[in-house]
């Protein structure tokens, strides 16, 4: 299975989406060149855009814009609450930010 295959099986997206979203949102200068740094923040850039492509539909719209901030919110979680990523992660698929919520507090 290819890249593109993978990314469009379904398997794994969820847990992509949050690296790529980590990386877009935190993403740091570290000993690099400016140009180093500038063409890996394009790389993820254009990576959230292939996880989440542009659509006319207000529903699709709706559900990317709640996908990002339960990407952000699990990203700014203190590490004591690495199991509860570790559950959400790999389900697959990810309702809303209130379930994310609610999954940590229940681990």
């Amino acid at each position: 299975m290819n890249y593109l295959e993978f990314l469009h099986s379904g398997k794994g997206i969820i847990t992509r989406m949050f690296e790529a979203c980590k990386a877009f949102y935190r993403a740091e200068k570290e000993a690099t060149s400016i140009t180093a740094y500038f063409m890996d923040f394009k790389k993820t850039y254009e990576e959230l855009n292939m996880l989440l492509p542009f659509s006319l539909d207000i529903k699709v719209q709706q559900a990317q814009r709640e996908q990002m901030a339960v990407m952000s919110f699990l990203a700014g979680l203190p590490s004591e609450f690495e199991a509860a990523k570790s559950q959400i992660l790999p389900c697959g698929e990810i309702t809303t930010l209130q379930d994310a919520f609610s999954t940590v507090l229940c681990t």
